[in-house]
């Protein structure tokens, strides 16, 4: 596969949003990620009618989704639906140069991050009352999880079991769905935990794009992007580096 010919695709809807202030930041973002990356890529956005009014100049393909539970429900709908050269990447991923991707292993995500981190220690520890916890494995002695704001499956079994796995813990959850915390909790947990133990009970291989030596880019990843950023001095020092 030519890194060349990967096409960026984008699942994006307003239904995730938390409030109209984060919602603005984040297509926002989303435009500017558009702009940025499709000097170097085609890209597409898949998403909903509504929020589709917002966009504009971009490809477009619209799926009417389920309703969502956890933030990545939507990558768990539009998975199935990615052609060969596809690989989707979020909103607030900015490049600075062609994706540069290793098309030898079963899976692609963006950056390796670790279950002994806080942020997923907290989701940890608020979840275990739950039963879809008891579904995932938090054992410590495997300590890497991928970070999906960029992923390719490669291996189509993986990312069946990855799909099926995801949906079953997201059943269970919702049969106490009257208690659970309010979303997005726990997403973290069904989209990335989960990816894990698939991943970890089967040895499938990763590639990390953040780890390949020519990759140029950043990521705005959690709470960060709804900060005051200054992306237009962040895109510039990303050129900087190819100079």
């Amino acid at each position: 596969m030519e890194n060349s010919n990967l096409r960026l695709v984008y699942c994006f809807s307003k239904k995730l949003a938390l409030n109209d202030t984060k919602f603005y930041k984040a297509i926002s973002l989303l435009k500017k990620s558009i702009e940025v990356n499709s000097k170097f890529h085609q890209v597409k956005v898949i998403t909903d009618e509504e929020t589709a009014d917002y966009l504009i100049d971009v490809d477009i393909e619209i799926l009417n989704f389920d309703n969502f539970y956890f933030l990545d429900d939507i990558k768990i709908q539009v998975l199935p639906l990615l052609k060969k050269n596809d690989i989707l990447i979020d909103f607030d991923i900015f490049l600075g140069d062609i994706l540069e991707i290793d098309s030898n292993v079963d899976i692609i995500l963006d950056r390796p991050s670790y279950i002994t981190e806080t942020y997923y220690r907290k989701e940890i520890e608020l979840s275990r009352k739950y039963k879809f916890s008891k579904l995932l494995n938090y054992n410590p002695n495997k300590n890497e999880i991928g970070n999906i704001g960029i992923m390719k499956f490669l291996n189509k079994e993986l990312e069946k079991k990855y799909i099926d796995f995801y949906t079953k813990v997201k059943e269970t959850a919702l049969t106490e769905k009257n208690t659970l915390l309010p979303f997005p909790s726990f997403s973290m947990l069904l989209g990335q935990i989960g990816l894990k133990n698939i991943i970890d009970d089967n040895d499938y291989s990763i590639s990390y794009t953040s780890q390949i030596s020519k990759n140029n880019y950043f990521h705005l990843a959690g709470e960060a992007k709804y900060n005051e950023i200054d992306i237009e001095s962040s895109i510039s020092r990303l050129n900087k580096t190819l100079i």
